[in-house]
């Protein structure tokens, strides 16, 4: 790879390589060099940016006049088909989308993660991101929910490929639920592997006891990532759960605050009890809702915590516990600081 991308000054806190921005659905870029490796289209079509760009369809009703979320990279992108794969990458980084029917999610999950993990590897490339929407999360059969189906497919699909101590390989990931099918699955790759990170408040997910399923949701809480992408850490989808239970039953507000909380203590490794971040170190963030209804307080609390300027994206879902209100995710700056060197001994 000889080609160096450029770097580029950016308000937020997505990395010199990757700009991730929201907006509505008209295509608006401003910089010739720019390209999109993938667009997300919320809840209806939009004109793409270009007819070259890789779209991805995902049936989540957004909140407000805000449908489309672009992932904005320099250079040229290049776009090609792999099994139901549809995939767009330059030189540093491989997005990918493709869509399932929703009836046998468990199957289907099974069969989709195996081909994506190859399809990654193949590619040269190691998984960063991946977010998961469901169709009718919460239906049951045969004592499971169709999230807890997702799951054990999700856990199944990492030990055939990579064994079973695939926890300590486990990326950042996102799963909500839609009203309607299908079942869709989207993806972010870069050249060098980022490293998983958890929270001090929340157990590892990969260790919930059995009464959330017979296989745990296998994830990281977060992922900082390589530094070629400037070392930012990708925030898994967090709620308001603390150790592995679910906190404020049906209490929107606090469920916002603690789910801040959670999002501030993995940031900096350790909590201090606070839920607030200075402006730019959470941001693009992304909100999904159980109830539309709740959008407006919850930008209440999201603005005293992260500033008025912080990108925000609302969008409605169903979330992995039917108890559960709100879901945040977004790109944060790694706020651990590095132990000091021990002093010489006397």
């Amino acid at each position: 790879m000889s080609r160096l991308l450029r770097e580029r000054k950016i308000e937020s806190t997505a990395p010199a390589m990757l700009r991730i921005e929201y907006g509505p659905g008209e295509a608006a870029q401003d910089d010739s060099a720019a390209a999109v490796l993938l667009e997300i289209q919320y809840g209806q079509s939009s004109t793409p940016s270009s007819p070259s760009t890789l779209v991805a369809q995902v049936p989540l009703r957004a909140l407000d006049s805000t449908t489309v979320e672009r992932w904005i990279v320099d250079g040229d992108v290049e776009r090609e088909r792999v099994d139901e794969f549809e995939l767009a990458t330059n030189e540093t980084l491989l997005a990918g989308y493709a869509l399932a029917p929703g009836e046998e999610v468990e199957h289907e999950t099974r069969a989709v993660y195996v081909r994506m993990l190859r399809i990654v590897a193949e590619h040269g490339f190691q998984l960063l991101r991946v977010w998961n929407v469901v169709p009718h999360l919460h239906l049951r059969s045969g004592g499971l929910d169709r999230y807890m189906r997702f799951c054990r497919g999700r856990a199944e699909a990492f030990e055939t490929s990579w064994g079973p101590r695939f926890a300590k390989r486990l990326c950042a990931f996102s799963a909500v639920g839609s009203e309607e099918g299908p079942q869709v699955l989207y993806f972010l790759a870069g050249r060098e592997e980022g490293t998983p990170r958890e929270n001090p408040r929340q157990i590892p997910a990969w260790t919930y006891p059995a009464r959330y399923g017979p296989r745990s949701p296998c994830f990281a809480r977060g992922l900082r990532a390589p530094d070629a992408l400037a070392g930012m850490v990708f925030v898994s989808g967090t709620a308001s759960i603390v150790g592995h239970e679910s906190r404020h039953m049906e209490d929107c507000a606090a469920q916002t605050r603690e789910t801040m909380r959670n999002v501030r203590a993995l940031l900096y490794g350790a909590d201090d009890g606070g839920s607030a971040l200075e402006a730019g170190q959470f941001a693009p963030v992304k909100v999904y809702l159980r109830r539309a209804l709740d959008r407006a307080p919850v930008a209440g609390i999201l603005e005293s915590a992260l500033g008025p300027r912080t990108p925000i994206l609302y969008l409605q879902a169903d979330l992995c516990r039917p108890e559960l209100l709100v879901e945040i995710e977004g790109l944060g700056r790694d706020l651990v600081r590095p132990s000091p060197p021990p002093r010489d001994a006397r």
